[in-house]
């Protein structure tokens, strides 16, 4: 079972971070081991995490919710997913997860972040392996956000 000291930088980062976006409140809704939430999003920025902890963090959102994140984070009206609003979306995941890293160093464990990649197009089937995921839901007044964790110790099967 992965440990809530895994996962609670992560939650507390993506409430910070998108919540100083989008100049409102981002609170928490429920939790699950369920993979299908986040198969069903439309789009996924997924990073790896090495060193102290390994494993992979995913940000899932509808087509819609990524245009108004963006539009907001620029200024100005997105209505289509084109490269601007890939990039925007990989950067907020970027954010997210090195301040989350942050944390986690904190609290003794040195982590690094990969490069963003952005998955498009509802029902990608994304396997985590022997890693555990855990997912969260995330409400804002742009949409909802699932956050997938899936986190262990290097060496542990668990």
């Amino acid at each position: 079972m992965m440990k809530a000291e895994y996962i609670n930088p992560f939650i507390l980062s993506a409430r910070e971070v998108l919540g100083i976006e989008i100049n409102s409140p981002v609170s928490l809704g429920q939790m699950s081991l369920e993979d299908s939430k986040l198969m069903a999003k439309e789009v996924k920025v997924h990073l790896g995490i090495t060193g102290g902890l390994e494993g992979v963090v995913f940000y899932g959102m509808s087509i819609d919710t990524a245009c108004e994140l963006t539009s907001i984070m620029l200024g100005e009206k997105i209505e289509e997913m084109d490269a601007t609003v890939q990039s925007a979306i990989a950067e907020l995941g970027n954010v997210i997860s090195g301040t989350a890293s942050g944390l986690l160093e904190k609290a003794g464990f040195i982590t690094d972040i990969t490069t963003p990649t952005v998955v498009i197009g509802s029902g990608a089937v994304i396997k985590t392996m022997s890693l555990k995921p855990l997912l969260i839901t995330l409400t804002t007044d742009v949409g909802e956000i699932v956050l997938m964790v899936a986190l262990r110790q290097p060496g542990n099967k668990d």
